[in-house]
This record gives structure tokens, C-alpha cells and sequence, in this order.
């Protein structure tokens, strides 16, 4: 996949800007949401809530609100019974699951959060296809550590 974002330097702060086009069809089961391919954010400068680490972020976000208690969209043992097959009650199964290209591309691109659709899904302004659904977004320190850990490489 080519990367979807490209860095301009305007008065020494480094913006990154969403350059692709289209959407991407990650929406929900149905597929009645389409969601962006590529979102607009701005990395430098941003307040990390966390070191951004795969650790934190399995840690601090996706086991604590994607999977939480059990009852939450991922927290299921089994991906059938998952929303999209995607689980997080294992770092290593969930991360290699982030990564890997299925039907619709990998859900994490390293190197590209701005087209990354875990990313894309965290940080949109629509509640329509934001995650989590159905309140508020991420605190903006927990998008900007998760962004800066796609964007460093997305170790495990």
C-alpha cells in the first residue's frame, strides 16, 4: 500500500496531511458506513498521554474501553463473536491482527497513521464511524500516542 500522507513544514512545525482520495469500505458489518481513507491530523506538537508503545496502547486504550470488562465491541475470546473478528484479549494475536492484510487491508499501516482505519476510525469527527461508538472520542493525548506509535513504526 502506498503511503497516504506526505509532511510539509510550515514555520518549523511539521503537519502531516491526508493526500489520498476515495473512501474506504471498513465501514460497520453492513457495510452501510463508508469510512475516509485518509484523515487529516496534525502529529508535532501533540500532548502524548502515554509513551507510545504498543504496550501503553494495548494498555491504556484498547484493553481499557475497546475490550473492558467483557462487554465491549472486542472484548470477546473468540473473533466470531467479535465486532469485525478483531479481539482484544491477547497483545500479541491483537497486534498481529492490526497488521495483517485481509480482505480490506491492514487496519494499521505502519509508518501512516493518517490512512492507517484503526487511526482513520479513532480520530474522524463523524460519531456515525468513530470508535468507540456511541459517546465521545478518545481523549486527543491518547490519539496523539497512538498515532505517534503508527507513525514510528507500529512495533509490537
Amino acid at each position: 500500500m502506498i503511503g497516504c500522507w506526505r509532511a510539509n513544514a510550515a514555520a518549523g512545525m511539521l503537519v502531516l496531511v491526508a493526500a489520498c482520495d476515495g473512501a474506504s469500505d471498513s465501514g460497520d458489518d453492513n457495510g452501510d458506513d463508508v469510512v475516509p481513507a485518509c484523515i487529516e491530523y496534525t502529529l508535532d506538537g501533540c500532548a502524548q498521554l502515554y509513551p507510545p508503545t504498543y504496550d501503553q496502547v494495548w494498555a491504556q486504550t484498547l484493553t481499557n474501553g475497546c475490550a473492558e470488562f467483557g462487554t465491549a465491541c472486542h472484548a470477546q475470546s473468540d473473533a466470531a463473536g467479535a465486532k469485525n473478528g478483531l479481539t482484544f484479549t491477547d497483545p500479541q494475536q491483537s497486534h498481529d491482527h492490526l497488521l495483517m492484510s485481509g480482505e480490506r487491508g491492514p487496519l494499521v499501516v505502519p509508518g501512516d497513521p493518517l490512512c492507517s482505519p484503526l487511526f482513520v476510525r479513532l480520530a474522524t469527527d463523524d460519531a456515525s464511524i468513530r470508535m468507540p461508538p456511541g459517546g465521545s472520542s478518545l481523549a486527543p493525548g491518547a490519539l496523539c500516542s497512538i498515532a505517534t506509535w503508527i507513525a514510528d513504526g507500529a512495533a509490537p
